[in-house]
């Protein structure tokens, strides 16, 4: 998959290229060039291997693909409760049971272990 910047005046790139640059050229954001389709998850599954399979699609055909699980596995090491819903099924992610008990602990910690 390849990452667009959201000014649209610079060349599209890989994931590792991507995160190794963090902006683009332009200025702008990196983004996915398209969305992949909604995965299904297994009940029951750790968050580790709940991203891994929801990040798949975005590591697809990157020299990181292999590394995901393992990515997963050392940044999503704590607990993230689901918080039940009214309606049945609909769940809730809390982001702010990490180390530092916010919602970056998610991303800074993957973006760290890539």
């Amino acid at each position: 998959m390849n990452f667009i910047s959201t000014r649209n005046a610079s060349p599209a790139v890989t994931l590792s290229q991507a995160i190794a640059a963090g902006l683009a050229p332009d200025g702008g954001l990196y983004v996915p060039q398209q969305m992949p389709a909604a995965r299904s998850l297994q009940p029951g599954a750790t968050l580790a291997a709940s991203a891994a399979e929801l990040l798949q699609p975005f590591f697809a055909g990157d020299a990181l693909a292999p590394e995901l699980p393992a990515i997963c596995a050392e940044a999503f090491d704590f607990p993230a409760p689901l918080q039940a819903l009214a309606t049945p099924n609909d769940h809730v992610l809390e982001l702010f049971h990490g180390p530092t008990a916010a919602f970056k602990d998610f991303g800074a910690r993957f973006l760290a272990a890539s």
